[in-house]
C-alpha cells in the first residue's frame, strides 16, 4: 500500500467547503492474484490535509463540497512508499487512457513473470523433493543388501559347523571300525559316507553366501550321522544297518546343504538386486538434482528479470522510463479551467466557520492620518443607524457576545441602571462594539455619551464591567505625572524676544585654549645667532679633516676632508686625481652609431650602436 497525503486545495478550488472526500479503483483489475474492485472507501481530512492508504495503480476521488455539489478527480498512484496528492495528480494529468493501458500491460507482465518464478521455485521444490525420496530408496535398497550380505556370513558360519560336525562323525566312525571288525566295513562306509557329506556341507558353506537356516538342517543331519555312528560302536551286531543309517543321514546332509547353496545364491541374487536398485534410485536422483538445478536457475533468471523490469520503471517528467527505454511524452493539453462555485458564510458548517479564524495578531503601528473625506449624502431611513430603547436593562458583556456578536449597537439608556453619575445627566447614548463573539477577540466595550461628557467602560469578564471611565475629565486621563518640569532643549537665536540689539564687550581675557582660528605654526622672521647662542654647537671648529667637529676655512679659503665613502660624501682632489687616471688608463671601450665618437686612441674598443657590432681601433 501506498500512503499518499496533501492538501485538499491541490484538488478543489474551495478546501472549506468539502464534506466528505472518497477513493476508489479507475475499474476492476488484477492485482497480486487478486481482484482489486472499484469500490470507494471514505478518506481521513483533518485540518484540510488528506491522508489515505491506496494500491498504485490508477485511482479517483469523489470530492464532496457543502450544497450538493461534487466533482472527481483522477488520480495515478506511483509505486512507492510514499507519494503526495500533488504527485498523483500530475502523474494522471500526464498519462492518457492509451499509456495507462500500457501501464497496466507492463505491471501484468510483471505479475506474469512472478507467477512464472513462483511455478519454476515449485517444481525445483518437487524435483528436489523426488530426489531426497530416491535418495532414501536407495539408502534403503542398501541397508537391505548388508543385511543379506550379514544373513550369507551367518549361512558360512553355520555350514562351517556343519562340516565340523561331519568330521566329528567320521572320527567317531573309524573308531567304531576298529572296535567292531565285523562291522568295519560297514562303519568304514558309514565314515565314507559321512566324509562325503561333510565336504558337500563343506562345499555348500564354500558356494553359499547366505541361508542360516538351512545349514543349521546341515548340522542336525551331521549330528544324526554322528549319533549313528556312534550306536555301531556300541552295538557291533548292528553295525552294518548303524552305518547305512548314518549314510543316509549322511546323503540327507548332502541334500540339506544342497538346499542351504540354493538359499545362499538367492541371496546373493537378491543382495545383487538391492544393489542394481540402489544404483538405479542413486542415478534417478542425481537426475532430480540436475532437473532441480535447472529449475532453480530458471527460476532466478525470471526473478532477476522481473526485478530489472521493475526497478528500471519510473516517470523522468513526464515521460515513462521502462528498462532504459522512454516513453513519448505523455503529457496531454491543460483542459479547460471549471466554472467558478458560489458560496454564502451562512453555508459552512460551524467547523467550517471556526477554521477560518486564526491567532490574534499584534496591534500594528499608528498610521498616519489621512486626508478628510469628502461630505457624505444624507442617509435614509433605512442606511441611519437605529437607537434601541433599552433604558431601564445593563445586560453583561456575554449577553452582548452571545446577542450581538461582530456588532455595534446603539441603545437609548438612563444613567441609573448602567451606574453612571445621575449629576451628569438623567439619559445616555451607549454604543456597544462587540469585537467577536466570545472572549478570544478581545470583551465588548461601551462609550457613553451624557451631554458634553463621554464615559467608557470595557467587560472584564462574562458577566461584569469595569467602572465607567470619565475621558473628557482631568481625573480621567490616567498615566499623568504630577508635575512637568521643562525638558532640557535650545531655541534659535530668532525665538528669543527682548535682546539688546548690540553687545558692547566688557574688559576680558582668554586663555590660549579659548582662540579659535589661531595659526597651527608660527614661521620665525629674518635674524641672526651667534655661536654661543647656539645650543648643543661644538665648541671648536678646525680647516683639518677631523671627525665630530665644525669644518671651517683657512687663510687660504680652503678645507680638507677624508676620502669620500658613501654616495653623498664630498670628495677631496686627491681622490678626484687618481679616478681621473683611472679613467685615461687604456685600451678604453666606447660605443656610439655609424662611426668612433672623438677621444678613441689606437687599441681602444668601439662598439656600433646601430650593427651591434664591436670593432677593435687599428688606427686614427
Amino acid at each position: 500500500m501506498v500512503r499518499v497525503s496533501g492538501p485538499l486545495r491541490v484538488v478543489t478550488d474551495r478546501p472549506l467547503l468539502v464534506s466528505q472526500v472518497r477513493v476508489r479503483a479507475a475499474r476492476d483489475r488484477a492485482e497480486k492474484g487478486g481482484l482489486t474492485a472499484a469500490f470507494s472507501d471514505t478518506v481521513t481530512v483533518q485540518d484540510g490535509q488528506l491522508t489515505m492508504e491506496v494500491l498504485p495503480g490508477p485511482a479517483v476521488l469523489d470530492v464532496a463540497v457543502t450544497g450538493g455539489h461534487s466533482h472527481v478527480v483522477r488520480l495515478v498512484v506511483p509505486d512507492m512508499a510514499a507519494a503526495t496528492l500533488e504527485q498523483c495528480v500530475l502523474a494522471a494529468e500526464a498519462a492518457s487512457e492509451g499509456e495507462l493501458r500500457t501501464l497496466e500491460r507492463l505491471a501484468g507482465g510483471v505479475v506474469a513473470d512472478r507467477d512464472e518464478v513462483r511455478r519454476l521455485a515449485g517444481e525445483a521444490a518437487g524435483s528436489a523433493s523426488r530426489a531426497a525420496s530416491s535418495a532414501g530408496a536407495a539408502s534403503g535398497s542398501a541397508a537391505a543388501a548388508g543385511q543379506s550380505a550379514a544373513s550369507a556370513g551367518q549361512s558360512a558360519t553355520a555350514a562351517s559347523g556343519s562340516a565340523s560336525a561331519a568330521s566329528s562323525s567320521a572320527s567317531a566312525a573309524k573308531s567304531s571300525e576298529t572296535r567292531a571288525g565285523q562291522s568295519a566295513t560297514a562303519a568304514g562306509q558309514s565314515a565314507s559316507q559321512a566324509s562325503q557329506s561333510a565336504t558337500a556341507a563343506g562345499q555348500s558353506a564354500t558356494s553359499a553366501s547366505g541361508s542360516a537356516t538351512s545349514a543349521g538342517q546341515s548340522a542336525s543331519a551331521a549330528a544324526t550321522s554322528a549319533t549313528n555312528a556312534k550306536t555301531s560302536e556300541t552295538n557291533a551286531g548292528k553295525s552294518a544297518s548303524a552305518a547305512s543309517t548314518s549314510a543316509s543321514g549322511a546323503a540327507t546332509s548332502a541334500t540339506n546343504a544342497k538346499t542351504s547353496e540354493t538359499n545362499a545364491a538367492g541371496s546373493a541374487r537378491s543382495a545383487a538386486t538391492s544393489e542394481q536398485n540402489a544404483e538405479d534410485h542413486a542415478s534417478k536422483a542425481a537426475g532430480h538434482e540436475v532437473a532441480a538445478s535447472g529449475h532453480a536457475d530458471s527460476a532466478k533468471q525470471s526473478a532477476d528479470r522481473a526485478a530489472t523490469i521493475a526497478g528500471s520503471t519510473r516517470w523522468v517528467g513526464t515521460r515513462l522510463e521502462v528498462n532504459g527505454k522512454l516513453s513519448p511524452d505523455l503529457k496531454g493539453e491543460r483542459g479547460d479551467p471549471g466554472r467558478d462555485g458560489t458560496m454564502t458564510f451562512e453555508d459552512l458548517t460551524p467547523a467550517q466557520r471556526a477554521s477560518l479564524k486564526g491567532d490574534k495578531g499584534d496591534p500594528g503601528p499608528q498610521g498616519p492620518k489621512g486626508d478628510p473625506g469628502r461630505p457624505g449624502d444624507p442617509a435614509t431611513a433605512a442606511e441611519r443607524v437605529q437607537t434601541k430603547d433599552t433604558r431601564n436593562t445593563n445586560e453583561t458583556p456575554g449577553w452582548y457576545m452571545s446577542t450581538y456578536p461582530q456588532s455595534v449597537v446603539s441603545e437609548f439608556k438612563s444613567t441609573g441602571p448602567v451606574g453612571i453619575d445621575r449629576a451628569l445627566g438623567l439619559y445616555a447614548m451607549v454604543y456597544t462594539v462587540t469585537p467577536w463573539r466570545d472572549r478570544s477577540g478581545g470583551y465588548p466595550s461601551q462609550t457613553a455619551y451624557v451631554g458634553d461628557r463621554v464615559l467608557r467602560r470595557v467587560g472584564t469578564s462574562d458577566t461584569t464591567w469595569s467602572d465607567w471611565l470619565d475621558t473628557t475629565a482631568w481625573e480621567g486621563i490616567t498615566g499623568k505625572p504630577e508635575q512637568f518640569p521643562p525638558e532640557s532643549h535650545t531655541h534659535p537665536w530668532s525665538e528669543v524676544t527682548g535682546k539688546p540689539s548690540t553687545f558692547a564687550p566688557s574688559t576680558h581675557s582668554h586663555a590660549w585654549s579659548e582662540i579659535t582660528g589661531k595659526p597651527s605654526t608660527f614661521a620665525p622672521s629674518s635674524h641672526t645667532h651667534t655661536l654661543s647662542q647656539i645650543s648643543n654647537a661644538p665648541s671648536s671648529h678646525t680647516s683639518a679633516q677631523t671627525a665630530s667637529t665644525l669644518m671651517s676655512r683657512d687663510s687660504g679659503g680652503r678645507a680638507r676632508v677624508n676620502n669620500p665613502v658613501n654616495a653623498l660624501d664630498i670628495a677631496n682632489k686627491q681622490y678626484v686625481d687618481a679616478v681621473d687616471a683611472r679613467i685615461d688608463t687604456r685600451p678604453a671601450f666606447f660605443s656610439a652609431p655609424d662611426a668612433p665618437p672623438a677621444g678613441v686612441r689606437v687599441g681602444d674598443y668601439w662598439l656600433d650602436e646601430t650593427t651591434m657590432k664591436l670593432h677593435k681601433i687599428t688606427g686614427i
